[in-house]
């Protein structure tokens, strides 16, 4: 019961963070040159939707999911950090 709880409370974050990120989009379309700080915000929130991805699958059991979603999460993770180094730094 619990569990499940916790995958609805998952299912709307991740719902939450895919509205930012088509908002995000948006906003680098349209203020691509002028702040590049949204990229590394950009690649952040897709690293929270990959984690929060990963969490659901390891409660619902689903092991291949887990891991290609960990797997999806430290990639996504590099590209944040990488893009906070070239675009903030």
């Amino acid at each position: 019961n619990t569990i499940i709880k916790i995958g609805h409370i998952l299912d709307g974050l991740i719902i939450a963070l895919g509205i930012a990120i088509v908002v995000l989009a948006v906003l680098i379309v349209m203020q691509s040159a002028k702040n590049k700080v949204l990229f590394v915000v950009l690649f952040g929130v897709e690293t929270l939707i990959n984690i929060a991805t990963a969490i659901k699958a390891h409660l619902a059991d689903e092991k291949l999911r887990f891991v290609v979603s960990l797997i999806i999460s430290a990639l996504a993770l590099a590209i944040t950090i990488f893009s906070f180094v070239v675009f903030v730094l």
